[in-house]
């Protein structure tokens, strides 16, 4: 059974609006594919009772968020890995521990991949939040960053939603 990414969500939605065994069954089919971004994308839509602890293996990483991050704003990883504290440098750090939150990765892991401590990298996400919510451009480039994960971009953009300023 091939289904496209559309078919897979319209399967989703409607599982959602009436729940039905058959519904149920035929999703379990596809997730035993070793779909992961599926499998991360029907546990965030209610079907976790369908799995176990699987979650924390089948986001993307911090380096491949870190990655995305960069490649937005035209840099080398290497460049927000250093200890540069210039401002441009520092509001792409920031964007990535906001953003590492909310695939709720751990603040010592996302500080570990840009060697900051646990400490700077809450800090930097506790920034990059009341940046997004005051500043019109660095929406933008947050928002640009979450629809690079197209499976969950509804998802984080929820999670960021609820996430209040500090």
């Amino acid at each position: 059974m091939n289904l496209t990414l559309t078919e897979i969500l319209d399967l989703i939605k409607v599982s959602r609006e009436n729940p039905s065994l058959e519904v149920e069954d035929i999703f379990r089919q596809i997730v035993e594919n070793n779909n992961a971004e599926l499998k991360y994308h029907a546990m965030i839509n209610g079907f976790s009772s369908l799995f176990t602890k699987e979650l924390e293996s089948l986001r993307p990483s911090c380096k491949s968020i870190l990655t995305t991050c960069c490649e937005i704003h035209n840099i080398f990883p290497e460049l927000i890995k250093s200890k540069s504290r210039k401002g441009e440098l520092v509001r792409i750090r920031q964007q990535y521990c906001l953003i590492t939150h909310l695939f709720k990765h751990s603040f010592r892991v996302t500080g570990e991949v840009i060697f900051r401590d646990h400490a700077t990298v809450l800090n930097a996400k506790n920034k990059a939040l009341y940046y997004y919510h005051s500043e019109d451009e660095y929406n933008n480039e947050v928002n640009e960053i979450i629809d690079k994960f197209p499976l969950y971009s509804s998802t984080l953009t929820e999670r960021l939603l609820t996430l209040t300023k500090t």
